[in-house]
């Protein structure tokens, strides 16, 4: 092979090789990745309601509600109205 493409090739390894040791030394730094998985039978959904001319309404029950989630229907166990700043 001519020099300039041996200097290339160089080059690349080179930097592929000191990516690497940059990856593990910050897996080092850091501790090895972890998956978290949390599995839960209540998930908060907060809800703002606002009339067309934006006004705040207040009021309703979990009736007036539809929760779809991936095209299908779930459940609502309660709803709770509260007063917070918008």
């Amino acid at each position: 092979m001519a020099p300039r493409m041996l200097s290339r090739h160089f080059r690349v390894l080179t930097l592929m090789a000191l990516t690497f040791v940059l990856h593990a030394q910050d897996s080092r730094l850091h501790g090895p990745a972890v998956d978290i998985r949390v599995y839960s039978d209540h998930v908060p959904v907060n809800t703002l309601v606002t009339d067309r001319q934006g006004r705040v309404i207040t009021g309703f029950d979990k009736s007036r509600f539809r929760l779809i989630e991936d095209g299908r229907k779930q459940g609502i166990n309660y709803c709770v109205s509260e007063d917070v700043p918008v």
